[in-house]
């Protein structure tokens, strides 16, 4: 016999409304911006290698220490920012890790030294790869069915 104390009942305070459609596709948009902006200054290394080779005087391992920079800096920091996801919300987190991502990519656009350079990468790693997964995260909340799969 099943145990009716472990029936999940669904009441009306339970549930949440859907925000309307247009506000959903608003904040894809937004979403979708800001994994672009993302994206765009992740990549944008590998098409300056022979620049920051040529004009920078920076070798092989150096330019490969640019990757490794941010490639450490996101998984030293995956567990502390999903903690702050659920703890402070997208709403707050999505703001916070893009402009980690902004400053990281402004300080790497205005590095004078290989330094600065690999900071700047490092601050990227920092706020990237948690904004992926608050990114994620309200695609899956705002978003179901045949709509998840093109959001």
């Amino acid at each position: 016999m099943a145990d009716r104390s472990a029936t999940v009942t669904s009441s009306a305070s339970d549930r949440v409304a859907m925000p309307s459609p247009a506000r959903r596709w608003w904040v894809l948009l937004l979403v979708s911006i800001a994994m672009f902006g993302n994206y765009y200054a992740y990549d944008a290394l590998n098409p300056v290698v022979d620049l920051l080779r040529s004009q920078r005087g920076l070798d092989y391992g150096q330019v490969g220490m640019l990757s490794t920079a941010y490639n450490i800096a996101a998984l030293a920091v995956l567990l502390l920012g999903g903690y702050a996801i659920d703890r402070w919300g997208t709403r707050r987190a999505i703001p916070l890790f893009a402009a980690i991502c902004v400053a990281a990519a402004a300080l790497t656009a205005a590095a004078q030294n290989y330094e600065t350079l690999v900071a700047g990468r490092f601050l990227l790693g920092v706020g990237a790869e948690p904004l992926i997964v608050a990114a994620t995260t309200v695609l899956a909340k705002w978003f179901s069915g045949r709509e998840l799969g093109f959001a």
